[in-house]
């Protein structure tokens, strides 16, 4: 990070806030429910019923997916519930299921008490003080909001505290509000619109409620709804919150947190790029309000002003947590003789020894994972002569992903957490050496923002438009996205696509002319087969367009003709950004111009220069 620059949290949690603590949200009453929750998901591919199904996994929560419209799983089990919560990635599943489901759900949900939550998707229609189906309330979607604060009377609240505001925008500009007058309806959370228009209703200038709780006074049910999905972090607690809430403390998560957070390395940093003593002093003081953990060959190795901080650090030993590592930073699964690990491990200890660093923790990490998992036994066997380690971790087992199915497990007595990890290491810790950069880093902190956040998301790819599941499968995912088509002669494409694999030296195509390829006959070698296919039957558009067009509105289809992109790319351009409403406009007129050698319009590139990609002997 930049030494300038001391990153500053968009939160700052207070310890004490003079609110109520955290609402027990257990019954005496003889629940006859089993603590595990059923999820009604639109597809098995949705976005949203992923993100779900993963925090589920995250915080071991049992449940059972459902794909919404299919008939009700069973519900109960002799006298007994299955479920405890009920929950619609999709509200409108819910209030435009068929009337026999309908009733027998809500049935339920009266006999056994048993709560909803559902999230109200974004809609390509604006709706304006529309009433939900079925229910005394109304909505207005498709809002852009900034400034979220919670309820802090809600009875909901357990993991989550109110007390301060989220400031800023909040991702995504499709957000759904609420609004009622029925005594039944309370909200959770607010935020404020983002507009400076002067015509802008009086409703929309108040806070608005962005997640509301239905106490059940209307229908007998309890319900929570949430208007917009898991993407802005509060979202994911106040989930979990209300699980918690509508199954009487059954789904409760512990309040109790382990933090471990390690800092690797403490001294190899390279110069130039180690602590000094205002580093450590900001350490110190982020030390008293979180216990922190950090690791010494490489001491006094950096610049006179980072080899104070070395010192610095050692004068302040007491202050914090320290565990062991390797002497030279060597992994251990490089090591085949146990004796030479332990000397290794000894040098270590010495330091400390030396230095009245207090390593008596029972924890160590390896450089690396190391010799963890896949389990290296020297590795095992030394810790526990050297150091009595009872505890390590690593984030390889079973696997190193999907990061939420890792998993401790015990071996040699010694307990091997699992591990996780923000990307932050001894060479990325410069903003610029981070993958991805400064916007890589917020995203993982912050979460991937929507279109219409400033920046927008987008794929695109020749291989697949003309796959048959493609559509469905890409609609599972992303139900609303906007599709861009660039299509030219089907001729044209085909001769296109021989071409390219040409470039990329496909031998097949390398050996055979152009007409010989797309006159094969069916009775010609299986791979010129599969290559005069891949030339021709992507040019049957209309086909193509037909099956897309079962998943997706005309209104989510643009259409560009490949032709006048390359003959008038601006103009073309200009009309893409128009239909997709991207504000600012970039400005295309500056960024590309015509290179009469290649015959196209060209990146235009340190001032004068243009950068152009593609051979002049392609057509498109």
């Amino acid at each position: 990070m930049h030494r300038d620059s001391v990153p500053k949290p968009l939160v700052q949690c207070s310890v004490s806030n003079g609110n109520a603590g955290p609402h027990d949200h257990r019954s005496d009453a003889r629940l006859r429910l089993d603590p595990r929750v059923l999820v009604f998901v639109e597809t098995s591919y949705s976005h949203l019923g992923a993100k779900i199904s993963e925090l589920m996994v995250h915080t071991r929560i049992k449940y059972k997916a459902e794909v919404s419209g299919k008939s009700l799983p069973v519900l109960t089990n002799l006298d007994k519930g299955k479920y405890g919560v009920i929950v619609f990635e999709n509200f409108n599943k819910y209030t435009q299921m068929d009337k026999w489901n309908r009733e027998l759900l809500d049935k339920y949900c009266r006999e056994y008490n048993v709560g909803i939550v559902g999230f109200v998707p974004p809609s390509e229609e604006t709706l304006v003080g529309a009433q939900l189906h079925g229910f005394p309330l109304f909505i207005h979607n498709n809002l852009k909001l900034k400034n979220a604060a919670l309820n802090a009377a809600s009875p909901i609240l357990r993991l989550t505290r109110a007390g301060e505001t989220v400031w800023g925008p909040l991702p995504g500009g499709d957000w759904t509000v609420f609004s009622s007058n029925d005594s039944t309806y309370e909200p959770l959370s607010w935020a404020t619109h983002i507009g400076e228009d002067l015509t802008m209703s009086e409703e929309l200038k108040k806070p608005l409620s962005t997640v509301i709780q239905d106490h059940g006074l209307f229908d007998g049910i309890q319900r929570i709804l949430f208007g917009s999905g898991l993407e802005f972090w509060l979202h994911n607690l106040l989930f979990l919150d209300s699980l918690s809430y509508l199954s009487h403390g059954q789904l409760s998560l512990s309040l109790d947190r382990y933090l471990l957070v390690d800092i690797d390395d403490i001294f190899v940093g390279e110069r130039g790029l180690r602590l000094r003593t205002d580093d450590v002093a900001a350490l110190l003081a982020t030390q008293k309000r979180i216990q922190q953990v950090m690791p010494g060959k490489y001491f006094h190795h950096g610049l006179p002003e980072e080899n104070l901080g070395d010192d610095m650090l050692l004068e302040n030993a007491g202050s914090f947590m320290w565990f062991s590592h390797m002497w030279n930073h060597q992994q251990p699964h490089l090591y085949d003789n146990v004796t030479l690990l332990e000397m290794e491990m000894v040098l270590n200890k010495q330091f400390a020894d030396e230095h009245g660093i207090p390593v008596d923790s029972g924890y160590s990490i390896a450089p690396h994972h190391s010799g963890v998992y896949p389990v290296h036994e020297i590795l095992y066997e030394s810790w526990k002569k050297v150091w009595n380690v009872r505890v390590t971790s690593t984030e390889e087992y079973p696997h190193l992903r999907p990061a939420r199915l890792r998993k401790g497990f015990v071996h040699r007595n010694i307990m091997v957490l699992p591990r996780q990890t923000c990307g932050l290491f001894t060479h990325t810790i410069m903003i610029e050496k981070y993958p991805g950069g400064r916007n890589k880093l917020d995203e993982s902190i912050q979460g991937v923002p929507k279109n219409g956040s400033g920046r927008y998301l987008f794929e695109k790819s020749a291989t697949y438009f003309d796959g048959d599941v493609v559509p469905r499968r890409v609609h599972a995912l992303l139900p609303h996205a906007k599709l861009i088509t660039i299509l030219i002669s089907p001729a044209k494409r085909a001769y296109s696509w021989y071409q390219h694999t040409r470039a990329h030296g496909n031998q097949l195509a390398l050996n055979y002319t152009f007409h010989q390829v797309i006159t094969a006959s069916d009775t010609s070698p299986k791979p010129l087969r599969e290559l005069r296919n891949r030339c021709l039957n992507p040019g049957k558009y209309s086909q193509h367009l037909d099956r897309w067009l079962l998943y997706y509105p005309p209104q989510n289809l643009h259409i560009i003709d490949g032709e006048q992109l390359k003959l008038n790319p601006v103009d073309t351009m200009n009309d893409l950004q128009q239909y997709l409403k991207i504000q600012p406009p970039f400005n295309y007129t500056t960024h590309l111009r015509y290179d009469p050698k290649k015959g196209f319009y060209c990146q235009v590139v340190n001032g004068n220069h243009t950068k152009c990609l593609g051979r002049i002997d392609r057509i498109f």
